[in-house]
This record gives C-alpha cells, sequence and structure tokens, in this order.
C-alpha cells in the first residue's frame, strides 16, 4: 500500500509540473517547480512522510502534495494499527483557477478488515459551472452510482460552514469508509456502470488519476481564457474573499486537519498546507464574531496570535513585488473609497453561469501572508485549544458516520430485491 501512495504522489508531482510554464517531468532531470520535504513520526519509529511543496510560483499560489505511512503503537487509544495516505490541495494564483482537494487514505484496522476513505473537491474564487458539471461528469464515470450519490450527499453536510450558511466549494465527494465487501455491493444494481472494480486499491488509483488529469484540463484552459496580466481588481477581490473562507474552514471545522494536529506535531506545516498564501485579516475578524460557539474563541486566538507574531513585513506594506498580485494588494491596508465590493460585477467576465460569491460589506483589508512560522503558530494554538475546550470537537464538520453507515446499508438491501 505504501509504495501504490507514494507512486500516485510521483503522478500528481508530475500531472500538476506540467501546468506550469517552465516545468516538466522530475523525471527527466529537470528543476521542478516543487520543494521536496521529508518528515517523520517520532523520529522514525512510527513512520513518516514527504510532500511536494511550492508557493507563489507562476501558476500555484500555494501547493501542497503529500504521503505518509505511519504506524500507531498505543492499541488502547486508536482502534488503528496503520495509515496510508495522499493529500493534495492546490491553490492557483490565477483567481479564474479553481482550488482542488484530494485526499485517500488506507486504515489498516484492529481486529477487522482495513477500509478507505476517499475525498474530492473543486473550490473556485469564481465559480464556473462549466468546470462543476465536467468534475460531475468525471466522478459519475468512476464511482458506481449508488455509492456516488451517498458520497455526494455526506461530501456536502462535511464542507458546509454553519456560521456562513454555506459550503467551501462547489462539489464535494466524501466516501467516509469503504471496503472491498461494500464496494461490490455498490457495483450491483440495473443502472450501467463504466468500470467495475476488483477492489478499492483499483477504485482509488482510477478516480486519483482522473481527478488530477481533468483538475490539469481545467487550469490550461482558465489560463488560456484568463492570462495573469489581463485578470481585474475584482476577480482578486473573489479570490481574496474565497481564500480566507477556506482558511476559516479549514481551521475551525476540518476534521481531518485537527485529527492530525492532535496526533503529533511533526508535519505542522504539511498538516497546514491547505491554508492559502493570503487571508483577510479584518474578513477574519468579522466572521470571529459571527462563530457564536467555541469555535469563534479558535479563531479569536488564531487572529491575536498572527497579529502579534508575525513579522511586521508579513502583512502587505509595498513589499512582495515578486508577487504574482497587483498593485492593490501591495498598498496593505486599502482605502475605503474604491477597493471594496459588496457584490462584484461579473461585466468584465464571461462564460459565467452564476453569480461569483458575495463579498463581505465595506471594511479595511487587512492582507497577511501566511508564512511556514504562521502555520506552525496556527497549528499550536488548534492543539492549545482543543485541550482546553475539549468539546468543541462537537461542533467541526458534520461527520455522522452512522449516518453514512445506514445509507450504505441500503446497498446490501437492495442487492436482494
Amino acid at each position: 500500500m505504501k509504495d501504490f501512495i507514494f507512486e500516485l504522489q510521483k503522478y500528481f508531482h508530475d500531472i500538476l509540473q506540467s501546468v506550469d510554464p517552465g516545468g516538466a517531468s522530475y523525471t527527466d532531470n529537470t528543476i521542478s517547480t516543487f520543494e521536496v520535504v521529508e518528515w517523520f513520526r517520532n523520529q522514525g519509529k512510527n513512520g513518516g512522510g514527504k510532500r511536494y511543496q511550492v508557493e507563489n510560483s507562476e501558476v500555484f499560489n500555494r501547493a501542497t502534495i503529500n504521503a505518509s505511512h505511519v504506524y500507531f503503537d498505543n492499541p488502547t487509544s486508536s482502534s488503528v494499527s496503520s495509515a496510508t495516505a495522499l493529500s493534495a490541495i492546490i491553490h492557483p494564483a490565477n483567481p479564474f483557477m479553481p482550488s482542488l482537494h484530494f485526499h485517500i487514505s488506507f486504515f489498516s484496522a484492529k481486529n477487522k478488515l482495513g477500509y478507505w476513505r476517499m475525498i474530492a473537491d473543486i473550490n473556485p474564487s469564481i465559480p464556473f459551472e462549466e468546470d462543476k458539471n465536467l468534475f460531475l461528469k468525471i466522478l459519475k464515470a468512476v464511482i458506481p452510482c449508488k455509492l456516488l450519490s451517498v458520497a455526494l450527499e455526506f461530501g456536502d453536510k462535511y464542507f458546509f460552514i454553519p456560521a456562513l450558511n454555506r459550503r467551501r466549494g462547489t462539489c464535494h465527494l466524501f466516501i467516509a469508509s469503504l471496503d472491498d465487501d461494500l464496494l461490490r455491493r455498490a457495483q450491483v444494481g440495473p443502472e450501467p456502470v463504466a468500470f467495475c472494480y476488483q477492489n478499492c486499491q483499483e477504485l482509488a488509483n482510477k478516480l486519483a488519476k482522473e481527478v488530477i488529469s481533468l483538475y490539469a484540463q481545467i487550469a490550461r484552459s482558465r489560463l488560456c481564457k484568463f492570462p495573469l496580466a489581463s485578470v481585474t481588481v475584482d476577480a482578486w477581490e473573489c479570490q481574496l474573499y474565497y481564500h480566507t473562507l477556506y482558511a476559516v474552514q479549514v481551521i475551525t471545522l476540518d476534521r481531518g486537519t485537527t485529527h492530525g494536529l492532535l496526533s503529533h506535531s511533526d508535519n505542522d506545516v504539511g498538516t497546514l498546507g491547505s491554508l492559502p498564501l493570503h487571508i483577510d485579516l479584518a474578513l477574519l475578524k468579522k466572521w470571529a464574531v459571527a462563530l457564536k460557539n467555541s469555535q469563534g474563541i479558535l479563531l479569536e486566538r488564531v487572529l491575536h496570535t498572527l497579529l502579534q507574531s508575525c513579522p511586521a513585513a508579513s502583512i502587505l506594506r509595498g513589499k512582495y513585488k515578486e508577487d504574482a498580485y497587483p498593485d492593490f494588494l501591495e498598498e496593505g491596508p486599502m482605502s475605503d473609497n474604491k477597493r471594496h465590493l459588496e457584490s462584484p460585477p461579473n461585466k468584465n467576465y464571461t462564460n459565467f453561469t452564476q453569480t461569483p460569491f458575495k463579498c463581505p460589506k465595506k471594511h479595511k483589508k487587512y492582507i497577511l501572508r501566511l508564512e511556514s512560522c504562521s502555520r506552525g503558530n496556527i497549528a499550536e494554538i488548534i492543539r492549545n485549544f482543543y485541550r482546553d475546550y475539549p468539546e468543541a470537537v462537537h461542533f467541526q464538520a458534520n461527520m455522522d458516520m452512522d449516518w453514512w453507515d445506514n445509507k450504505t446499508a441500503l446497498f446490501y438491501f437492495l442487492t436482494f430485491i
């Protein structure tokens, strides 16, 4: 399983590298856009992993491809003996390209068969209905229809942000638990399935390769239609808003991120690789107030620490001229008279089939660049917060495994009718 995951990681790297104008496969002895970082769990005694990461390149705002294989040696604290996973998070530099989150993992369980988890979601700053439809088309071609309907519903529940009454992303696949027997039963039925799989690993391989290949196709198309030099201020506003929203979901709701941070501190920067490069601190403050439960306390702690511990240069004030952002983001705090949009107009765009996400009411923008040290600080805040408020895990994203088990139990029933 470990070899399979790390080979798939190489495949992801090569596909993403091919999207970068100056990039090619690292197997061709060319210089990769991505930096390679190895990390070890408990100094290697419990496994570890390797990640490819890049930020502020011509194509990527921030992207991480993390592969890991870790062991759990405390029989009383976990029902799992080992976990092998691939997680990829891609935030593009161009606001017309969508972000992508993809995750597959295999858990070797104690006293029972191992099981898989598979997640794929597309997250645009500026939505295009055609991208969502292409993504759904791929999922329908790869995932058995009975399994797909349950996984899409579970994904919509998981990526919902109650305080803001909206979801992160436009299409969310979340297969919470899958073994070979469940997969076999999900493929039985009157509707034809394009692919019938012998086992879950075969499905995971197909899903991973189809999703990342589709993303590369969408990315190249967007780069051709909307070159970076022609992107409008309105589009950058949409991206900054959405990247801040993405950060809020990751910090306060994402159970996978929280579980990883509470399990160990050996890969904090990688675990929080899903955070985009820039966020709007004023907007973060506004949403911290909107979170009425203990998650609001968590977001306030993050906000306070970012303001206190980050170097002054991290709040953009004419710095970072190399950034792939226009001048208006390099001014730091923005003036109130012309830099704010309650609802970005779409008159400068083409191919819109739905209204862009609404930006908040006017406020001064303080744009923070999340360096590695910032992610390390946030990781420690999250760990300390859940030590202080262990009950707060109940306010995280909806991951009702009883619901999942009841829904997938229908596969067994439908097999015999």
